[in-house]
Formats: structure tokens, C-alpha cells, sequence
């Protein structure tokens, strides 16, 4: 919404206001005063330029009191600028009450009545002079209430579309507590008031006046009678009212207060349901709310845990090599995630490592992948790899009902510098060699977990002095900038091409600030995983 449109908005309203007092008053002056047709025409005539002197002070009285809110939505406005605007659109609908009551009663009242006194004298309108002080205390009092009551509400609606738009603008916190003006108990019991005691007055004064007109007059015992009974009848009715807006009141603060606790942490607390109202289900809704928020509190707790012991469980420091350089990471996309990587001795001159990708995220993923770790960090140099392959893969086919699987890339370097590897399912690693970064070692067979029978063979390579191995996850290369776009396998060849000697350390940080460049902070939807490993001969 733009100033602009809330200007219209405001003006409508106020007009809409203005018809609201306007024709019941006329039709009140007709009613209470026993005016001839020819006076009833005048009158008529000299509301006119009455009500055009009450808009032009109304509507300058609206534009200052919307001046704050102008600015507040000016292109260059300022963060002071934006609170200032805020508190008067909060008191927009509040200061419509003194408005009305105020300038608005006080000028009609005073234009209208120096109008008819003109027309007294100009051309002999004949309106006594004592009712004068009559039309100063209906002005100022029961004509405007229907005005005031319908442009606050109408000006409460205006404002929610640049609510929205303001808050968000303020620095720091905004304090809800701030954004009540008039409770709606205390609004309850004022509207209702004055809605409620606007006819009887009206009706009572036009009987007083017509019964006056005619020349009656009301014993004096009768009139105490009325004025007794009518009191009490006022009397009970307010008492029915207060007794309304305090259940309101108790139940709201009831309300407000349980969430001020739940949104300072406190999930402990329950909103008292006391009543069967709609604030009951709000209350019972409130405490189901506050039950889930708590159930996902503990949840994060232990997904917390459970991302301390994997993390912990994964390489942190890699001890010194004489013929190797290795240095690794992973970043999970959740708290826990399925990719994993190691490197593991398995004699003083045979070096394993592995990097494996269970399909998914999450703690499905997480579990799937502690099975693989386990069993690999508990490889003894007698065992043959395709047959821990195979063992793995015929388990999780045996044990997952949901399609499980995980892509591995497992490697047996010696100190002489040759590899036997199985890459079952995995992207390739690439492989820099005098310079140059190809990618090498395809995938020989399936990924485990898809069919028991698979059978997984150990493929022979051998990687020169100065060769670098760079082992990675589908959350490299599949990563996203805000635009949709993928980081792709071109781009990172050309990144460890040309970051190829800055050793693995240098390697590993100039593709982590590639993809984060690439991505421009936006969260990633997959786990990333680097394993990088330099052969020094």
C-alpha cells in the first residue's frame, strides 16, 4: 500500500463517517424541534457551507496527523523515520476519538450555530435563541458517536496492509505489547456505552421537546419514576457490560500472557482454558502449539547430540604421513547427515580410504552411513575389499524396507604408489597430475543396496610422486546458486586445475570459497563431503 492510497482510504472513511452523523442529525432536528417546512429548507441550505468549513478543518487535521506516516514510507526515510511512522499508524485508530469529539464536534457546532444565527437576522428565520445550547450538547456528544465508532473500526482495517510493511523496518525488536492501544475489553465496553445510551438519549430528548412544543408538561412523581427506572435499567445494563469485558479482559491477558512466556523460551508453559468460548479454543490450541514446539525441542536436542558423535566420529585431524598429504571435511545439509569419509592404516605400508554418499539426508542417511563406517574402521589388512562389498551390500538389501542405497569409492594406496580401488556408484575423483586435473577412476559397478547379487571387482592404478586425489560428494558439485543454476563438474575441475599447487590445505579452501562464492549464502539442499589426498612418493 502506498500513501497515496492510504490518503484515499482515510478521506473515504472519514466521508463515510460524516453520512453515519449527518443524516440521522438531520433527521433528529426535524424530529425534536417544531420547525415550519420554510425553516426546515434553510437549515438544510446552511448545512452546506457548514459542512464544507467542517471538511476543510477535518481534512487538515487528518493530513498532519498522517504526516508521520508520509515520511515513514518515503523511499529515503530513515530508521528513526520508520519507528515514528509505525507508533502513529498503531494510534491511528485511537486518536480518531478526540478527533471526532474534538475539532471535528467543536467546529460543526460553532459554524452551525453562528449560521443560524445569521439567518436570524438576515432573513428572519425565527429559531429561538435557547436552542442554541441545545445544539452545542448534542454536537458535542451524541451525534458524533456514530462517526467516531464507525471510523475507528474502518480505520483499524486501512491499516493492516502497511503493518506488515513498517515492522519489518524497525531495528532491534518490536515490543507486542506496543502494538495494543485500546484492549478490546476496554473497546467492548465503550462502544457499547455509547452505542447503547446514543438512542436513548436521542429518543428522550426528542419526547422532552415535542412534549415541551405541545405544551405538556409530566407530573412531578411520574417524571422521578422514569428518570428512577430509567437509571436503574442503565445501571444494570452497565453492570451486564462490565461483567463482559472483564471476562474478556481475563481471558485475553490469559492468553497474551502464556505466549509472552512461550516467545521468551519458556516452553513449559500452558494457557489456562477456562472458559468455553472462542478463547478456549484458542487456549487449547495454544497449549497443542506449545506441545509440538516443545516434542521439536527435544528433537533438536538430540539431533544436536547425535551431530556431535557423528562429527566426532569422522576424521578431525589426520596424523602425519611421510608418502602422504591429506586433509578433509564434511558439511551436512541437516543436523545429521549420510555422507562419510576416512582414512584408516592398515600397515605401515598400505593406506585405505574411502568416501561413500547414502542416498537422502537426515538421520535415515546418518544411520545407514554409521553401519558403512563401522564395518570399514574394522578392516583387517587380510581382507579382500569386494568382499566387504559384497557382505555390506547383501545386509542393507536384506535389512532396509525403504530403498536404501549408498555409493562408495574405497582405495588401497601403498607407499610405492599403487592403488586398488572400488567405485561403486561413486562420481569419479579427479585426479591431478602434472598439472592437469582429468577425472579418473569411473564407477565399476552398481551402488550397494540395490541388488543382493551384485558382485563388486577391484580395479589397479598406480598415481605418480606429486599426484593429488580429490574425493568428493554429489553436494560439491550439485550445489545451487539463488538463481537454480548448479556449481557442475566443469566448474570444479577448473578450480582444482588451477589451484593445483597451492597444496591440499590451499586446495581444500580455494574450492570451499568457489562454491560459497557460487552459492551466495543460500542453504544447500545436499550433504558436501572433500577428501583430499596428495602422494608424495
Amino acid at each position: 500500500m502506498t500513501y497515496r492510497e492510504l490518503w484515499r482510504g482515510a478521506v473515504w472513511n472519514f466521508a463515510l463517517g460524516m453520512l453515519v452523523s449527518v443524516v440521522p442529525a438531520l433527521a433528529f432536528y426535524y424530529l425534536a424541534f417544531d420547525y415550519t417546512p420554510a425553516q426546515l429548507r434553510r437549515l438544510s441550505w446552511l448545512a452546506i457551507p457548514g459542512i464544507t468549513a467542517l471538511l476543510v478543518v477535518d481534512l487538515s487535521v487528518l493530513a498532519a496527523t498522517l504526516r508521520p506516516v508520509r515520511r515513514a514510507l518515503a523511499a529515503d526515510a530513515s530508521p528513526a523515520d520508520h519507528q515514528r511512522g509505525l507508533e502513529r499508524l498503531l494510534a491511528l485508530p485511537m486518536l480518531v476519538l478526540p478527533r471526532i469529539f474534538g475539532p471535528h464536534a467543536i467546529t460543526a457546532t460553532v459554524v452551525f450555530n453562528l449560521l443560524v444565527l445569521w439567518a436570524n437576522r438576515a432573513y428572519s428565520l425565527g429559531i429561538p435563541e435557547s436552542h442554541f445550547l441545545r445544539y452545542w450538547l448534542l454536537n458535542l456528544t451524541v451525534v458524533p458517536v456514530g462517526h467516531a465508532v464507525y471510523e475507528y473500526h474502518a480505520t483499524e482495517r486501512l491499516i493492516r496492509p502497511l503493518m506488515p510493511l513498517l515492522l519489518p523496518r524497525l531495528p532491534g525488536r518490536f515490543d507486542p505489547s506496543r502494538l495494543v492501544r485500546l484492549p478490546l475489553a476496554s473497546r467492548i465496553f465503550l462502544f457499547s456505552v455509547l452505542l447503547g445510551l446514543d438512542p436513548l438519549v436521542i429518543g428522550g430528548f426528542i419526547a422532552y421537546q415535542r412534549a415541551e412544543a405541545a405544551g405538556l408538561t409530566l407530573p412531578t412523581v411520574f417524571a422521578f419514576q422514569l428518570v428512577a427506572v430509567g437509571a436503574a435499567l442503565t445501571m444494570l445494563w452497565l453492570v451486564l457490560l462490565l461483567l463482559i469485558s472483564r471476562e474478556v479482559s481475563e481471558q485475553t491477558h490469559a492468553i497474551t500472557d502464556g505466549l509472552d512466556r512461550i516467545a521468551s523460551g519458556d516452553l513449559s508453559t500452558d494457557v489456562p482454558v477456562r472458559s468455553t468460548s472462542e478463547f478456549g479454543r484458542i487456549a487449547l490450541a495454544v497449549n497443542e502449539m506449545t506441545a509440538g514446539l516443545r516434542e521439536r525441542q527435544h528433537l533438536r536436542q538430540d539431533l544436536a547430540v547425535a551431530r556431535e558423535i557423528q562429527q566426532g566420529l569422522l576424521p578431525q585431524r589426520f596424523p602425519p604421513y611421510l608418502h602422504l598429504q591429506v586433509t578433509g571435511l564434511n558439511r551436512p545439509a541437516l543436523a545429521v547427515g549420510g555422507d562419510y569419509f576416512d582414512l584408516m592404516e592398515l600397515s605401515p605400508d598400505r593406506t585405505a580410504f574411502i568416501m561413500a554418499d547414502v542416498c537422502g539426508k537426515g538421520v535415515g542417511a546418518a544411520l545407514l552411513s554409521a553401519i558403512l563406517q563401522g564395518t570399514f574402521s574394522s578392516m583387517t589388512p587380510g581382507q579382500e575389499p569386494a568382499s566387504v562389498f559384497a557382505q555390506i551390500n547383501r545386509f542393507i538389501c536384506a535389512h532396509s524396507d525403504a530403498p536404501r542405497y549408498a555409493t562408495l569409492f574405497f582405495g588401497l594406496l601403498d607407499k610405492a604408489g599403487r592403488l586398488e580401488f572400488i567405485n561403486a556408484g561413486h562420481l569419479p575423483p579427479i585426479l591431478v597430475h602434472e598439472g592437469q586435473a582429468q577425472f579418473a577412476f569411473p564407477a565399476g559397478t552398481l551402488p550397494l543396496g540395490l541388488f543382493p547379487e551384485v558382485e563388486f571387482k577391484t580395479c589397479s592404478s598406480s598415481l605418480k610422486p606429486g599426484d593429488t586425489l580429490v574425493l568428493f560428494t554429489d553436494g560439491l558439485n550439485e550445489a545451487v546458486n539463488p538463481e537454480g543454476e548448479q556449481f557442475g563438474m566443469e566448474r570444479l575441475q577448473e578450480e582444482v586445475a588451477r589451484n593445483a599447487t597451492a597444496g591440499v590445505d590451499g586446495l581444500q579452501a580455494a574450492i570451499l570459497a568457489a562454491v560459497e562464492k557460487f552459492t551466495r549464502g543460500i542453504p544447500q539442499p545436499d550433504d558436501l563431503t572433500l577428501l583430499i589426498i596428495h602422494y608424495r612418493g
